[in-house]
């Protein structure tokens, strides 16, 4: 008869468990705080991984713990991005802004309009 290998559930044995997918699932979001801190440095709000181990007795008819079933959840917590906020014009379509300058959506653009393309400008002088 085979011999039972028995691992305690620590760190180290963490890596053998289901063929190393507890292992791959925290550094995948280790991986995903590292990009997030590299594409935002100057964002100094905290980025958080947790290992979360759930545990349920399994009972025997005597009501004695007989064994466990556990389970292990990773999840990850980066700040929400979010954009300095842009004045924008608002139309029966939806919302507009000024593609050449996001910040004034009544700057004039500096480049001239498209042929076949009224600007702003010509539809005032219009009336």
């Amino acid at each position: 008869m085979a011999r039972l290998t028995e691992l305690s559930l620590d760190f180290t044995n963490l890596a053998k468990l289901d063929n190393g997918r507890v292992d791959r699932l925290l550094r995948f979001h280790l991986q995903k705080i590292a990009n997030d801190l590299l594409s935002r440095p100057g964002d100094g709000t905290a980025r958080k991984v947790t290992l979360e181990f759930t545990i349920k007795p399994i009972c025997s008819p005597e009501n004695e713990c007989e064994s466990c079933r556990v389970e292990i959840e990773a999840k990850s917590k980066i700040p929400v991005f979010r954009t300095k906020p842009y004045e924008m014009r608002v139309a029966n379509n939806g919302l507009l802004f000024n593609a050449d300058f996001p910040d004034s959506p009544n700057q004039q653009s500096l480049y001239p309009a498209p042929e076949g393309q009224e600007s702003d400008e010509d539809d005032e002088d219009a009336e």
